[in-house]
């Protein structure tokens, strides 16, 4: 008896310290699960305002190329 009631004591001493364990894993997986979600959704956002800004720039270029050509159609016509 004396040998089931040391194992019983054992289990219960050990018992918190397995489920202190086991919610420590499972918050530790939870936050690093939320982290990588954040961090894909930063990443995401910076390619968003990446493309935005490239296709800005290139508008503004094309533009720009568009008003120079103008320029030189007419600067060419005035020589003429």
């Amino acid at each position: 008896m004396s040998v089931h009631s040391s194992g019983s004591s054992f289990l219960r001493h050990l018992f918190p310290l397995l489920i202190s364990n086991l919610v420590l894993l499972l918050s530790l997986g939870a936050t690093f699960g939320v982290w990588k979600n954040a961090e894909a959704d930063l990443e995401r956002n910076l390619k968003i305002d990446f493309d935005f800004r490239v296709r800005d720039i290139i508008d503004r270029i094309e533009q720009r190329m568009a008003a120079y050509h103008h320029l030189d159609r007419v600067g060419r016509g005035r020589q003429r």
